[in-house]
């Protein structure tokens, strides 16, 4: 085989091994929404050994419209070093009333990972089919 046929092999291959997880990858609506996360903190015990890590993070949320918001939910993802996914946690909030505030407590505990990176997201109705959902940005993180 040429050079250009074992090119065009490798990237046939990564092509079939990466596009179904950048498929499955989550995407986030590009807004304007309802709802502005105010603060997140991580609270100061958390705690990491050599079988894993737990602790717990704390989100201060507003509604900034005129209108109630329902079917509020806020998801944490957990990514080990490596990049996996390690685990989801989910909490409903349910609704949010015009201009109110709102505190979510998340808690994780994890095994076999010492370390883990969180990704969180708040899924609200919209009015459509599936809920809309928008990844929370990192400078509103106070760690």
């Amino acid at each position: 085989m040429k050079s250009y046929q074992y090119a065009t092999l490798a990237l046939a291959t990564a092509g079939t091994l990466l596009l179904p997880a950048y498929a499955a990858r989550r995407r986030s609506d590009p807004g304007p929404h309802p709802l502005k996360i105010l603060k997140i903190v991580q609270d100061g015990s958390s705690r990491q050994d050599m079988n894993g890590a737990s602790g717990r993070f704390h989100l201060w949320m507003q509604n900034t419209t005129d209108v109630a918001v329902d079917k509020v939910e806020v998801q944490m993802e957990l990514y080990s070093s490596t990049g996996r996914l390690e685990d989801t946690i989910s909490k409903q909030v349910g609704n949010v009333d015009s201009g109110a505030k709102t505190f979510v407590d998340l808690k994780y505990s994890i095994i076999g990972s010492q370390t883990v990176k969180p990704r969180f997201w708040v899924l609200y109705n919209g009015g459509k089919e599936k809920p809309i959902q928008f990844e929370i940005d990192g400078p509103s993180w106070n760690f």
